[in-house]
């Protein structure tokens, strides 16, 4: 069953979501501050690395990565959204998913190459299974 996450549009931009223009080379890791995942990695991945040279690539989207399969809201109950989501950043101060996700969560980001990196290395280990 396919479930859509809210309106985007009902939400304002999240002043703690770092601006795309200050991400990694690969994109942004951050940690939940709340609800059942709390303390483990969300990854906000670049999708502009491997697709430079494909023109229907708006160069400002990202993939959200999870540490199930889907998340919830912080009570664990309420459906937020699945791990995979494609998003773009906004420029007209709506905010996008990884806004939605930074607001309900209290996501705090961090856009250090090495942080990114230290939360790719988790995720092949513990949600790939493979190091």
């Amino acid at each position: 069953m396919f479930r859509r996450p809210r309106k985007v549009s009902e939400y304002p931009r999240d002043p703690n979501v770092p601006e795309m223009g200050s991400w990694g080379t690969r994109g942004i890791s951050g940690t939940i501050g709340v609800g059942p995942q709390t303390g483990e990695y969300v990854i906000a991945a670049r999708l502009d690395g491997d697709q430079r040279d494909r023109p229907d690539v708006p160069r400002s989207m990202y993939e959200l990565w999870f540490p199930t399969e889907s998340l919830t809201e912080p009570d664990g109950t309420t459906f937020l959204m699945d791990s995979g989501v494609v998003d773009e950043a906004r420029e007209n101060g709506s905010g996008g998913l990884i806004d939605v996700l930074t607001s309900r969560l209290r996501v705090q980001w961090d856009a250090d190459d090495a942080a990114f990196e230290r939360a790719l290395s988790w995720y092949r280990e513990h949600i790939w299974g493979s190091a």
